[in-house]
């Protein structure tokens, strides 16, 4: 059989010729039958209403109408449907799945040129711009087909066959507001095609299902877990769940053919009367209906609980839903401490009947009261009854909880409370003592540091601490020499601070918080004028420094030119100026016709001012240098120091020298500025009085400390009882040496009786200490020490070689 094609035909009107009978809905869908056919029709036609099923039409084929009736409250704007048509049997058929591909060349050819027409049997063809799917029983070796009128398409069949399956036509979704007609082509040419009309009908009534038809509980398997009985007839519903289940809380599932379902939930509203009355608050209890969501609204079960299932009609049912638990039920299924913040819960070990708690550090666990759920008759510890919330427990051991079932059976709880280790671990405060005024840190609790600055000439290799921490320990580590030191104690353990040190602070529970201390050496304080002279004149001309009004007052020749005079002068600060022009000793010259201010600048940039005032001597009067000297042991030593050349200790270290009492360093250096030690103080000393020799052993607990080159001098120091060492039977003798202790030794030395029990008469007396203050006050008034600025004392402060040597060369003066 060869059908022709005419250029221009339509692939529509060769479809409807060749294959099957066609369905189209709304003149648009297409769905064929077998060929010449003429007893097609529509055999069964449904849509599909979301949440609710398939919904089946009535079938009139005499009048070819189909009627589909749907719940009520469809939207019915777009629906689903299928449909089953006849003349085509689909059952152990197979398919063949051709897919065209465009030839460009191809020329108008047959359709279906040698295909047995008869044996094709088909359940839809779709026409699409490039191809075309077609269904076959059999394989065939090549077929030819026109589509579009305009597009030659080669199709070839594949060599497998696949088996198919039966399904409906889907027609797609519709708007069902008004009927739809559908149309079915026979497939026999000189047939018309059948119409048919389907119309959809939303129910108006509203309908009357109220039950409950099933009912279980969040969490629980209704197979293995919940035992539910629904009497329909009396309303009654029945569920036993597991022993040791919470039945306070339990969220309900269910399925209801009504529209919703409530229950009554009790509450309490309050009203306030009106003006007119006496005022008063009156609290009327009430029962309010909630609605309830599957899987979602809580209920306690502990009584029967009432629901309503409401249809759409508004008609309701009322079912009544008991929960019972299993006998023998003997559970805490909870344990927890909810007055502690945060609230502490246990852990039920149910296969070891243990229940383990830890709390926080400091809780007191010998009266806590736990919060408990159980399943079961009662809970007892011992005799005594427990209830929840309300029964206290010591917990210093473990405490065995008995849960009694209501068939009298039991079982044990062993309840372990642990107090969880402190995580403190904080260092709280960090200062030095022995300074006066005490050196406090300021601690950076956020960034973990700590910093604190010690007075200057403060020798920071071996400071110890005074600290508190929250934590167990503390380690330490020394950036200057990478040394661990472990533990380390308050007011105990030394350590250099010539670079910062790590405080690791070790917490009960093991965990570290690191501290960085780092501790910064103040500049130097000192500011003095020591010593001003004319030493261009002749003789030399020296003032008279008056510390504690910082005057110097000098008397010069009749006859001299102050205009122009050129002081020398000796100055423990780090700069001298005049009206803010730095001034060189020996150098800098001055117009001294009237009185001129000095100000000396210390390094750490404080400044005081002293007055020079220059006064001319009447004519016929001599003046001479006021200083007394001692003769020096041997006028034609020569001293040949390198670095104290216009320093303004010079003529005192030359004179030191010259006497034998002390000697510069091998580099030929004196370091008049450098701080002196109590070794280097007491060897200077007994060079100078040379008391007699001593071989008495020394017993200080440091002896293997001091130098060799002054054990002889402080074993004669000790034998003339110029000192006498620390409590703790230590010497000391690398520390440095404070101007009380010098005044000590110096006075001790002189020989002079030391006053007790007074007042030193400097503005700083209550800071001399009480052993060193007859002391302080004999040197004072021998004119061996002075003041400072402000009438101070300065007891802890560190004195130079210099300064050192100046107080011994005073106390050789003293008669």
């Amino acid at each position: 059989m060869q059908i022709k094609i005419n250029k221009g035909m339509s692939i529509f009107l060769l479809v409807v010729m060749v294959l099957v009978g066609v369905l189209v809905p709304g003149g648009e869908d297409r769905a064929y039958a077998d060929v010449s056919n003429p007893d097609a029709k529509i055999t069964m036609f449904y849509v599909i209403v979301p949440n609710q099923g398939n919904a089946y039409g009535t079938i009139d084929e005499a009048n070819k109408t189909i009627v589909v009736d749907v719940p009520f409250g469809t939207d019915v704007t777009n629906l689903d449907s299928r449909v089953y048509m006849t003349g085509v049997d689909f059952l152990n058929e197979y398919e063949h799945h051709f897919r065209s591909t465009k030839a460009k060349e191809a020329e108008w050819g047959d359709l279906f040129e040698g295909i047995d027409v008869e044996r094709i049997t088909q359940k839809f063809i779709d026409e699409n711009d490039d191809h075309i799917n077609a269904y076959y029983r059999r394989a065939f070796n090549e077929s030819y087909i026109r589509t579009n009128g305009d597009i030659d398409v080669f199709l070839k069949s594949f060599p497998d066959l696949l088996e198919y399956n039966e399904k409906p036509i889907r027609v797609g979704r519709k708007d069902f507001t008004s009927p739809v007609n559908f149309w079915v082509y026979t497939g026999v040419p000189s047939d018309s095609p059948m119409m048919y009309k389907v119309t959809v009908r939303v129910s108006e009534s509203k309908s009357q299902e109220k039950s409950i038809t099933a009912f279980g509980f969040a969490g629980m398997n209704v197979n293995t877990q919940v035992a539910t009985t629904i009497d329909e007839a009396n309303k009654v519903i029945t569920l036993k769940v597991p022993e040791g289940t919470d039945v306070k809380a339990l969220v309900p599932t269910f399925t209801i053919t009504g529209t919703s379902m409530m229950t009554d939930v009790k509450s309490n509203i309050m009203f306030r009367t009106n003006a007119s009355q006496p005022i008063g608050i009156f609290v009327i209890p009430v029962t309010i209906p909630v609605k309830q969501v599957s899987g979602k609204t809580a209920q306690d079960f502990t009584n029967p609980v009432q629901y309503d299932v409401i249809a759409a009609d508004l008609s309701r049912s009322t079912y009544m839903v008991t929960v019972m638990i299993g006998e023998g039920a003997k559970k805490i299924t909870s344990f927890k401490f909810a007055d502690l913040n945060p609230v502490v819960t246990g852990v039920v070990d149910e296969e070891q009947h243990l229940i383990n708690l830890e709390v926080p550090d400091g809780t007191d666990i010998k009266s806590l009261v736990p919060t408990f759920t159980s399943a079961g008759g009662s809970v007892h510890v011992g005799n005594e009854p427990q209830v929840s919330d309300t029964s206290s427990q010591d917990f210093t051991n473990p405490v065995s909880y008995t849960v009694e079932a209501s068939d009298n059976s039991t079982v044990d709880y062993s309840v372990i409370v642990s107090i969880a280790k402190a995580q403190e671990k904080s260092i709280t405060a960090f200062s030095f003592e022995g300074f006066n005024p005490g050196v406090t840190g300021a601690v950076d609790e956020e960034n973990k540091m700590i910093a604190l600055t010690v007075p200057y000439g403060t020798n920071v290799k071996e400071l110890i601490p005074i600290f508190t921490i929250t934590g167990a320990s503390v380690t330490a580590v020394e950036l200057s020499s990478q040394r661990i030191v472990t533990p380390v104690s308050s007011g105990k353990t030394a350590l250099d601070f010539t670079y910062p040190v790590i405080y690791g602070v070790l917490a009960a529970d093991q965990s570290v918080t690191n501290y960085t201390v780092t501790v910064k050496v103040a500049e130097n304080p000192a500011k003095a004028i020591t010593a001003f002279t004319f030493a261009g004149l002749n003789p030399v001309v020296s003032g008279m420094v008056d510390e504690e009004n910082h005057r110097i007052v000098l008397t010069v020749p009749n006859g001299t030119n102050i205009k122009v005079l050129v002081p020398t002068f000796a100055t423990t600060g780090a700069s001298v100026k005049v009206a803010n022009k730095s001034q060189v000793s020996g150098t800098t010259s001055q117009d001294f016709t009237n009185p001129i201010t000095y100000a000396v600048v210390a390094a750490d940039d404080s400044s005081v001012n002293y007055t020079v005032t220059v006064k001319v001597a009447a004519p016929g009067v001599l003046v001479g240098d006021k200083t007394a000297q001692l003769p020096p042991k041997d006028d034609s030593v020569v001293v040949n120091i390198s670095d104290i050349s216009g320093h303004w200790a010079e003529m005192t270290i030359k004179q030191a020298v010259k006497q034998g009492i002390v000697k510069g360093y091998e580099d030929g250096s004196f370091k008049p500025d450098a701080i002196i030690t109590r070794a280097e103080f007491v060897t200077m000393l007994i060079s100078a009085r040379k008391p007699a020799l001593s071989n008495t052993p020394l017993s200080f607990t440091d002896l293997q400390e001091i130098p060799a080159w002054s054990k002889q001098a402080i074993t004669q120091a000790v034998e003339a009882g110029i000192l006498s060492g620390y409590p703790d039977g230590s010497f000391r003798p690398q520390a440095k040496i404070t101007r009380m202790e010098m005044a000590m030794m110096i006075t001790k030395a002189s020989g002079k009786k030391i006053a007790t029990d007074v007042n030193t008469g400097f503005s700083d007396d209550n800071e001399i200490a009480q052993w060193a203050k007859g002391a302080v006050l004999t040197a004072k008034q021998l004119g061996i020490v002075n003041g400072r600025g402000d009438n101070q004392f300065v007891p802890n402060g560190i004195a130079t070689r210099a300064e050192a040597v100046t107080l011994i060369i005073n106390l050789l003066q003293v008669k």
